[in-house]
């Protein structure tokens, strides 16, 4: 018995503690009351607000018989909230002359206009109508079969009656369907009526086209200078009619087509121009259309500064073509040439073409052995072509360029060839291939 009763006392000592500490008085909480608006805070022992003294009064028997005393912890809880309560009021006097304060009317009149500024918006609400937004659809084939690839561009609108618009080669090749958003938000379906890849262009109608089209203005390429301002309007990664402005850094680059073939008398400029601007217009100050923004320069595939546009002069020459032949017809002379360390050789001859009747030699020779026949490349016997009409030519692209200068009708070019220490000067009959 005397263990068993030993077992209890611990037991019992710590429930008479338990309850001693669970009866002891809470502490009263103090609630900042409002005060009047303050510029510092004051000291707890000057306390004036009547509802913090009142509580303060209230708890002073209390506090001391449940905390000590002197009532130590109760007094210090008292001089936070006090302080708390100063900060509160330090805040509002912050706050309440701002909102007594009459604010400023929020529809504020326009910032003034530069010149320079008023003729960009000027330009900008004329033109954008004008630039379209062009979505192509395509299958390419993966290793599981067909796949759709949609893509997108600029395009104008050239003829407003006609609903025709003109845009890049590149943006619609190989593609199946083509559509046309306009400024309205209003889809169209397009059909091509002629590509030229040499000059990466493409001429599309609008299908059902609505009678409230508006059509760009073309300007002048021939008459451009370095330095003069230009805008640029177009679908960069999706944002329609985006403009962006720059000048005209440089004239008569060259670029490569997709085709192979080089286009000259490139526009370089410095207007940001991004994937989804090909087929935009780059305008003049004025709103024409001085070319039709189609490639970039850079590392990364977005622009860098370096943008190039084909002169409207290519697209007044093209479009007339391409609307009745739908293709550009360029002259032929009946001969593929070639460029070599020595020059730009005749490489081979049509039997029947110009070229061949006016007495060029090809460097391509066909060779007999019985009943077997080939071909041989024999440079001592070929004609290198090295002026057309007297201007020199130092490429393949520069020969062709001359011979077609002279458009769609038949005409004549006169070719200086070299042919050893040799010149002498033939003249080829050309004629546009409309096959």
């Amino acid at each position: 018995m005397i263990r068993e009763t030993r077992w209890w006392i611990p037991l019992g000592l710590f429930l008479i503690l338990l309850a001693v500490y669970l009866h002891q008085p809470e502490t009263t909480s103090v609630t900042a009351a409002p005060l009047a608006p303050i510029s510092a805070p004051r000291p707890a022992s000057r306390i004036s607000s009547p509802a913090l003294a009142g509580t303060s009064a209230g708890l002073g028997a209390g506090a001391k018989q449940g905390l000590g005393e002197d009532g130590t912890i109760a007094q210090n809880r008292l001089n936070r909230s006090e302080a708390d309560r100063l900060t509160a009021d330090r805040d509002e006097d912050q706050v309440l002359p701002a909102q007594a304060a009459k604010l400023p009317p929020t529809a504020l009149p326009p910032a003034p206009r530069t010149e320079n500024e008023s003729q960009i918006i000027k330009t900008y609400q004329k033109a954008n109508r004008a630039v379209v937004n062009v979505t192509t659809r395509a299958e390419v084939m993966d290793l599981f079969g067909p796949v759709a690839q949609e893509g997108s561009g600029s395009g104008v609108i050239l003829d407003a009656a006609q609903g025709l618009v003109i845009t890049n080669y590149h943006v619609v090749s190989g593609a199946r369907q083509v559509a046309v958003i306009l400024s309205s938000g209003q889809s169209f379906g397009c059909e091509l009526v002629g590509q030229d890849p040499d000059n990466d262009l493409a001429l599309l109608r609008i299908i059902d086209a609505p009678s409230d089209l508006v059509a760009l203005e073309l300007g002048d390429s021939s008459t451009l200078e370095v330095g003069q301002q230009v805008l640029a309007i177009g679908n960069p990664f999706g944002l329609d009619r985006t403009l962006t402005t720059g000048i005209i850094s440089s004239l008569g680059r060259t670029i490569r087509a997709e085709s192979g073939r080089m286009i000259e008398d490139i526009i370089q400029t410095d207007a940001a121009i991004n994937p989804g601007n090909s087929g935009g217009p780059l305008l003049d100050t004025a709103g024409r259309v001085i070319g039709l923004n189609s490639a970039i320069l850079s590392h990364t595939g977005e622009n860098a500064g370096i943008g190039f546009a084909i002169p409207v002069e290519q697209i007044k020459r093209a479009v007339p073509q391409l609307i009745r032949y739908g293709k550009v017809l360029r002259p032929q002379i009946g001969a593929i040439l070639a460029d070599t360390e020595y020059g730009v050789m005749v490489l081979q001859l049509d039997p029947s073409g110009p070229a061949d009747a006016a007495g060029l030699r090809p460097a391509r020779q066909i060779v007999r052995r019985g009943p077997y026949s080939g071909y041989i490349i024999d440079y001592a016997h070929a004609d290198f072509i090295v002026a057309v009409d007297g201007k020199p030519i130092r490429s393949k692209s520069d020969a062709l360029r001359e011979i077609e200068r002279n458009g769609d009708h038949d005409h004549e070019v006169a070719l200086t060839v070299r042919k050893g220490l040799r010149r002498e000067t033939r003249e080829v009959k050309v004629r546009p291939i409309r096959g």
